[in-house]
C-alpha cells in the first residue's frame, strides 16, 4: 500500500411589445431543450405570420379552423422574418384575432406532442388578444398552433431567438501536493546497508568519505506527476554529494531525469540548505511498473571532516 507520510497540502428577459428594438447582446439562459445550454439573441421585431385576408403575412391567409393544428416554418426567410437554422426556440408575441367562439390556442414545437396548456384564451368577438410566448422549435425549425374551437386568425411577431451556446470544455487545474522523504522511510539504503540509519544532531544522514552512496525510493501514489524536488541538506565544508533522480522500475529500467545536483560546500556552521533539483521536462507519471528514486554519491573532497549531511527531499507532484 502506498502511503503519504506528510502532505501539505438566466433567466432571459424579453420585452413582449411588438415595437421592441433588438440590440446586439447575447444573454446566457436555460435551454429550450432539456439539458442543453442556449443563448438568447434579441432581434428587431418581425412578423412571421398574419392569417388575416387583408393583412396577410406568410403563407396562410385563412383563419385556423376548429381543432386544427396549423404548422409554420421559422428557420430561413418566412413572412417578414429571417431566422437562422441554428435557432432552437423563439420568444414572440402571439395574438388571436376575430375569434368566433370561446377557445384557446396552444403553441408548441411541431414535432412534439401537443401539451395540455394554453398560450392564448379568447371569447367570441373579443378584441385582439396578445400574449408573450417562449416556444421551442422542431428539429426542422417549425412550430405549431392548435385552436380548440371556432375559427380565429393568428398573428405571431418574433422578438428574439435561442441558439445553442458555445461551450468550451474546461479541465480542472491539478492541485499540487508536497510530500517529504527522508532516510527513515522504508527502502532507504545508506552506504550499502538497509535500515538502521543513524542520524546526527541535525536529524540528517552524514556522508563522511568519498564514494559513499545512498538510495532513496520516492513512494508516490499511482498517477503522480513530479513537478518539483527540493533537496534538504547541511553542508559545513567543501564536501559534496552528487544527487540524481531516476525513473523506471528499479533493477530493470533506469532513466535519469533532469540533471545531477551537486551540493555546494560552505564553511558556515550548521548551514541548512534547500536546493531546487532541475527536472528539465516534466517526468512521466508514476505507474504500477514505474516509480522514482534518488541516488546519492559523495564526491571528491568529502571526508576528513569535510562532511555533508543529507536530510531529505521535498517532492511536489500532481495527480
Amino acid at each position: 500500500m502506498r502511503r503519504l507520510k506528510f502532505v501539505q497540502t438566466a433567466v432571459v428577459t424579453a420585452v413582449a411589445a411588438a415595437t421592441l428594438v433588438g440590440v446586439g447582446v447575447i444573454q446566457s439562459a436555460g435551454a429550450i431543450g432539456a439539458g442543453t445550454v442556449s443563448s438568447f439573441v434579441p432581434i428587431v421585431p418581425c412578423r412571421l405570420i398574419d392569417t388575416r385576408t387583408d393583412t396577410t403575412v406568410g403563407t396562410r391567409n385563412t383563419p385556423i379552423q376548429p381543432a386544427e393544428t396549423a404548422t409554420f416554418a421559422v428557420w430561413g426567410t418566412n413572412g417578414n422574418c429571417t431566422i437562422p437554422n441554428t435557432a432552437t426556440g423563439i420568444v414572440a408575441n402571439a395574438t388571436a384575432v376575430n375569434p368566433t367562439t370561446a377557445s384557446f390556442v396552444t403553441i408548441f414545437p411541431s414535432d412534439a406532442t401537443r401539451p395540455t396548456t394554453s398560450n392564448l384564451n379568447v371569447v367570441a368577438a373579443s378584441p385582439p388578444t396578445p400574449n408573450q410566448v417562449t416556444v421551442g422549435l422542431s428539429a426542422t425549425g417549425q412550430l405549431s398552433a392548435f385552436n380548440q374551437k371556432g375559427t380565429l386568425d393568428f398573428v405571431l411577431d418574433i422578438v428574439g431567438y435561442y441558439q445553442a451556446a458555445a461551450t468550451t470544455p474546461t479541465t480542472p487545474t491539478p492541485v499540487p501536493v508536497t510530500q517529504y522523504f527522508s532516510g527513515s522511510d522504508t527502502g532507504f539504503q545508506y552506504n550499502n546497508s538497509v535500515g538502521g540509519v543513524v542520524y546526527n544532531s541535525n536529524n540528517c544522514v552524514t556522508f563522511t568519505s568519498f564514494l559513499q552512496g545512498a538510495f532513496m525510493p520516492l513512494d508516490l501514489p499511482i498517477g503522480a506527476k513530479v513537478s518539483a524536488i527540493q533537496i534538504r541538506y547541511v553542508d559545513k565544508s567543501a564536501g559534496a554529494v552528487n544527487i540524481t533522480l531516476h525513473n523506471g522500475e528499479p533493477g530493470l529500467t533506469d532513466t535519469i531525469v533532469g540533471t545531477t545536483l551537486v551540493t555546494i560546500g560552505t564553511n558556515a556552521t550548521d548551514f541548512h540548505r534547500s536546493d531546487d533539483f532541475n527536472l528539465g521536462a516534466t517526468p512521466a507519471a508514476v505507474s504500477t511498473t514505474s516509480t522514482y528514486w534518488l541516488t546519492m554519491l559523495s564526491a571528491i573532497g568529502t571526508g576528513g571532516g569535510a562532511n555533508v549531511d543529507f536530510c531529505g527531499a521535498l517532492v511536489t507532484y500532481t495527480l
